[in-house]
């Protein structure tokens, strides 16, 4: 039983890894967001984080421009070969805009916030969370393998970057159902529930 432990947590270390990269993004977001005190930040956050006057449109673009940016800077930086350390913060911003987001409702809704958090915040979300880990993960990797052909005269094959490109093609596609779901779900819930 503990040799399988070990050696699940071996077998998974990159994800693992991000994850808790992406843990440490939450805790940078919400003691950031808690130590600013600025009227400049908050009308900024009230005017992208208000869900009361966005029509389905407005809040799918706003969606589908945050998730895709945080998607295709992981894309591109996974295809440099020495993209290892960006790829790696890509999970650690999306923790900073998930935490600003509940740190947001929490401080300014209290009990109500967390409520609504759950409902409205969370779902998209942790689906968004889970695509960009396994996202990371495959441009951790396929960086690695492009700095060790490049730098370590190992060999480059096509039917690894095509998969790779396949995999990031079915991420991509995921991403983008993601935020259409995310917005359908706030929109309808945000006409419902009142803050």
């Amino acid at each position: 039983m503990k040799k399988k432990f070990s050696e699940a947590i071996i077998n998974n270390q990159i994800v693992i890894i991000v994850f808790v990269i992406y843990v440490f993004g939450l805790i940078a977001g919400s003691v950031c967001y808690n130590s600013i005190d600025s009227e400049s930040v908050k009308a900024v956050t009230d005017e992208l984080l208000s869900f009361k006057q966005k029509t389905f449109t407005q809040q799918l673009v706003n969606d589908l421009c945050l998730n895709m940016t945080m998607y295709f800077l992981t894309f591109i930086f996974g295809l440099c070969c020495i993209g290892l350390p960006a790829v790696s913060l890509m999970p650690f911003l999306i923790g900073i805009i998930n935490s600003v987001k509940i740190s947001y409702f929490y401080l300014n809704y209290g009990t109500k916030g967390i409520g609504y958090t759950l409902l409205m915040i969370l779902p998209g979300a942790s689906m968004f969370v889970a695509v960009s880990v396994l996202s990371a993960c495959d441009g951790i990797d396929m960086s690695r393998v492009l700095f060790k052909a490049a730098f370590r005269g190992g060999s480059f094959d096509k039917s690894l970057a095509f998969q790779y490109l396949k995999e990031f093609l079915f991420f991509g596609i995921a991403t983008i159902v993601i935020s259409v779901l995310n917005a359908l779900l706030t929109t309808s819930l945000s006409s419902i529930i009142a803050l």
